[in-house]
């Protein structure tokens, strides 16, 4: 089972992640949060935590195969403020206004990323996995089209699959024991503390 964790290192930055099985919390595949996945991760968490927060970098990722949802970011100076953008995810989508504008660009930036170049060796890697996950042409193109057919409606409707993201989510950080330690005593997080370094 997923186990929370703090992982000390010797240094000042930290690696954020939080992660849960949304298929678990009711959320039904739909091509669309790829769309929405990429729109976070250059939207939201990259206004929140790079430009505002001034970690080097963060993404978030959703595994179709898994249902797992995680959330990460890297040389981080901040960790409860980093927790708490990723605790506010479903609300920001719940209340989300998109132009039609912003939309479109959504769904290129979604298609751009699901359709991006690959060597010949990864197109080898792809085709396996594919095949060993039972990933069909098919069901590949049901989520081509479903990304091509998302609607501010299905952001707001994944928000409202992952409300309890919040509570469900696991969160994993490495970083300086201090900050783990302020971490464990400001939000209550329970952590299995270890010691990288």
């Amino acid at each position: 089972s997923p186990v929370a964790e703090g992982l000390t290192i010797p240094g000042q930055m930290n690696y954020v992640g939080k992660a849960a099985n949304i298929y678990k919390l009711g959320y039904e595949l739909h091509g669309s949060i790829n769309v929405i996945n990429r729109f976070l991760s250059i939207g939201y968490l990259y206004n929140n935590i790079r430009q505002k927060g001034g970690a080097y970098g963060m993404v978030s990722q959703f595994d179709m195969r898994t249902g797992v949802l995680r959330t990460t970011s890297y040389r981080d100076p901040n960790l409860v403020k980093t927790l708490a953008v990723y605790d506010g995810i479903a609300d920001h989508l719940r209340n989300i206004n998109l132009s039609d504008t912003e939309l479109t660009q959504a769904i290129v930036g979604g298609i751009g990323q699901a359709d991006n170049h690959m060597l010949p060796d990864a197109k080898g890697v792809a085709a396996t996995r594919n095949t060993l996950t039972g990933y069909t042409d098919e069901a590949r193109q049901r989520i081509r089209t479903e990304m091509l057919e998302t609607t501010t409606a299905h952001f707001r409707a994944l928000g409202e699959a992952i409300a309890e993201f919040k509570s469900a989510g696991v969160p994993v950080i490495l970083g300086p024991s201090e900050n783990i330690d302020e971490a464990v005593a400001e939000l209550g997080l329970k952590l299995q503390i270890h010691k990288v370094l």
